[in-house]
């Protein structure tokens, strides 16, 4: 994986050369609305994806064992391996289901765990590492008989990091957790047993399994005030997807993260490591793990084409990972969206990347203004001219899915789907010696039945057209005669009128200038907090482009207003409906 950046400028964009002029585009209304009397979201149980429960089981084994014994732990039991795979056609947070095979193999992962935590080399560190976590105590422990007081305070000690919340003691709960823990030491021959059973205990509770907000304030109304643990757990998932650390678990149990004050010193906790949920966030949404594998066709355009690269799995990671790096240093910076859609660093790293890039030098583990290496002028810049967002996987580029894949997926725009085709509608088109693969494109397009549709697609992919099937920069491309031998070369154009694709009259001479026009649209504004608001609450589909949301609203205005991407994150936890729940009416 692409390594995240360290002490980064305040704007990403550094000394770089400037991107092509912003387009001056009319100010459209923010489409959300805010009302002052919208109800918090509803009190779901909801299952921590697979990021999120490795993250929670790595950390655990962290506290008791250091991460590189706690990395050995989770390879010996399998964990990533043994957990399924989330089952959504959205995002992996809208993944709910609980199966037979999860009950299965999350039953195996606790129990695998806890026999390495019971094996002699772990045993004592592990245990003494919790009992010196507080904020129980026992005096004088010995771990390998542990008394009663050390019992208790391993079982509360443990649990919080678990659950993010204090265990439930004492008849006035309700439900007293802790005696129903203190019931294995009671029955387990020795201490080591009695840890054994309480590990896979503490792992196989919903607490740990779930996100469930269950310790709230009393009611008010129809509105639940969640408790400090609840929101510290709920912020730290949000943005870290992992539980809370030793500071906000502190300043949820010294503090009152319902006072505005409090919440805002727990948002500036977790604030250094957001950079996760931008992560997984844009590699969700922009589906970078479904990367074309490439296709080896044996005929002179594919051995051009892949000419000085490997084409295996490694590049394609490789083109991801850098896709995910620049979304995160933009982030980590200060920067903008729009610097997103317009900077000109590389991130590349790997030798076919590099090689895609004419890049000499592989970008620095630490990239900075002063250390980054950067694309040549007028060649690249920002998202949409990145090799994960224009290779192909086949030996020609196909400016319609990359367009699709823009104007659908980018933008949120309606994108006529294909029907009544006449045979071989879908397929390329075939080579043809007096034409670039722009025009062959278009002269296929561009009868009826397919004329109407394309219009309004086509544009977008054409204006990439100076970049190759894997993303290489090119002003000329080879042409090809029937059988796919090279007889010439002809000039490549980029030009692109935008008024079909996107209702704006303006010409673009290259992917440059699209991306400079894309970072300004309200389009991409409006599809990146319906995304958004999808991927934090776990939602089946996106919600309407427009209607009351006090969130959305918030986060649309943070990207007109040119805020740092940052905000955009943070603008949806800001408000109090973050902090409070509803639960569901009884039927």
């Amino acid at each position: 994986m692409a390594q995240a950046p360290v002490g980064a400028p305040e704007r990403p964009v550094g000394e770089a050369p400037a991107p092509p002029t912003p387009p001056v585009l009319p100010d459209e209304a923010n489409p959300f609305t805010c009302d002052a009397d919208e109800a918090p979201e509803t009190l779901d149980a909801r299952r921590l994806t697979r990021a999120e429960y490795l993250n929670a089981l790595r950390a655990l084994v962290t506290h008791g064992l250091g991460a590189a014994d706690a990395a050995a732990v989770l390879r010996q039991v399998d964990a990533e391996g043994r957990l399924p795979p989330e089952v959504t056609g959205g995002y992996s947070t809208a993944d709910g289901n609980f199966s037979v095979l999860h009950a299965r193999e999350t039953f195996a992962i606790a129990d695998g765990v806890a026999s390495a935590i019971g094996a002699p080399a772990a045993y004592g560190r592990f245990v003494s590492a919790f009992l010196a976590l507080g904020p129980a105590t026992c005096p004088a422990p010995s771990p390998a008989a542990l008394s009663d007081a050390c019992e208790d305070a391993f079982i509360r000690n443990l649990t919080l990091r678990a659950w993010g919340r204090p265990i439930e003691a004492g008849a006035a709960a309700g439900n007293d957790e802790l005696a129903a823990f203190r019931r294995e030491f009671a029955l387990a021959p020795t201490s080591r047993e009695g840890v054994e059973a309480v590990v896979v205990k503490t792992l196989l509770a919903p607490a740990f399994l779930f996100h469930l907000e269950t310790d709230l304030r009393p009611v008010s109304g129809a509105t639940h005030a969640l408790s400090s643990h609840a929101i510290a757990r709920r912020l730290a998932y949000t943005f870290t997807q992992a539980p809370p650390d030793e500071a906000l678990l502190g300043l949820a149990a010294s503090g009152d993260l319902q006072r505005d004050a409090d919440f805002q010193r727990a948002l500036a906790l977790v604030q250094p490591r957001m950079g996760a949920v931008v992560t997984q966030f844009s590699r969700e949404w922009l589906h970078l793990d479904g990367l074309p594998t490439f296709i080896e066709q044996n005929h002179p355009r594919s051995l051009r084409v892949r000419a000085g690269v490997t084409l295996d799995d490694g590049l394609r990671a490789a083109m991801r990972d850098e896709v995910l790096e620049l979304w995160r240093w933009v982030n980590d910076s200060g920067g903008t969206l729009a610097d997103v859609f317009t900077t000109d660093v590389s991130f590349a790293r790997h030798p076919g990347l590099m090689h895609v890039y004419g890049q000499q030098a592989p970008a620095p583990a630490t990239v900075t203004a002063q250390t980054a290496v950067r694309f040549p002028a007028g060649q690249r810049s920002g998202l949409l001219t990145r090799a994960a967002m224009l290779s192909s996987g086949t030996h020609t580029e196909n400016p319609i899915l990359r367009a699709i894949h823009l104007r659908r997926d980018v933008l949120c725009l309606p994108t006529p789907q294909p029907g009544n085709l006449p045979p071989n509608s879908l397929a390329a088109p075939l080579p043809d010696a007096t034409m670039t693969t722009r025009e062959r494109y278009h002269a296929k397009t561009s009868v009826q039945p397919c004329q109407g549709c394309h219009q309004l697609i086509n544009p977008l992919g054409f204006a990439l057209s100076r970049y190759d099937a894997l993303g290489r920069y090119q002003t000329t491309e080879l042409a090809f005669d029937a059988t796919w031998n090279v007889v010439g070369q002809l000039p490549v154009s980029s030009t692109a009128e935008l008024s079909g694709p996107l209702g704006l009259e303006r010409t673009v001479a290259d992917g440059l200038e699209l991306s400079a026009v894309v970072a300004q649209t309200s389009a991409l504004r409006s599809c990146i907090t319906r995304n958004l608001s999808a991927y934090l609450h776990g939602l089946q589909a996106l919600p309407p482009a427009s209607g009351a949301s006090c969130e959305r609203r918030r986060m649309y205005q943070s990207l007109a207003d040119g805020a740092p991407l940052r905000s955009l994150f943070e603008s949806a936890v800001l408000d109090a409906r973050f902090r409070h729940r509803t639960l569901r009416s009884s039927p």
